[in-house]
This record gives structure tokens, sequence and C-alpha cells, in this order.
């Protein structure tokens, strides 16, 4: 996913990718700050009043668990390597 809110400049200066004078980089700071003040003053209320701050679907908190968790039995799938009921895979 491309960032849209800071330039790459921005974005390879806070990554440590650029080397710069002093000065340039008081200006980058500058700039980034009145970015996230802007973001997080106007833009991030509006986000969260429209209630569309979920960023994830059922499908993928269900898919989420089972990675997490593949002995997990309440997900309604087969598990196809049983092992020998003590938690070790029979071989």
């Amino acid at each position: 996913m491309e960032s849209t809110v800071l330039s790459k400049t921005e974005r390879d200066y806070l990554s440590g990718k650029l080397t710069m004078s002093k000065s340039y980089e008081r200006v980058l700071k500058y700039r980034i700050k009145i970015k996230l003040k802007q973001f997080f003053m106007l833009e991030l209320p509006l986000i969260q009043k429209s209630g569309i701050t979920e960023f994830y679907n059922a499908i993928t908190e269900n898919n989420n668990a089972e990675i997490m968790n593949p002995l997990n039995y309440e997900c309604g799938r087969r598990d196809l390597n049983p092992g020998n009921g003590l938690g070790r895979p029979v071989y």
C-alpha cells in the first residue's frame, strides 16, 4: 500500500534513507508535523465519526484466528494431522 499523506522525500527521511543539511531537515520535520496535525485534528475525527475505522472483515478475522491457533477445533474445519492426541504429530 502506497502512502498518500507523506511525500517520497518525507518517507525516505523518516526511514533514514536520506542525508541532508540541518536546515532542510528542519523543513521536512515542519512539513511532517503540519500534515500530522491536520490529520489528527481534522481528518481522523471525520473518519472515526463515519464508523469506517475497522480495517478487517469477518473472513480475515477467521483466517487469522486459524493461523494463530491451528488446532482450534471450533473453526469447523477437519484437522488433517490429528497426531497422537498429545500435541505431537505421528510420523
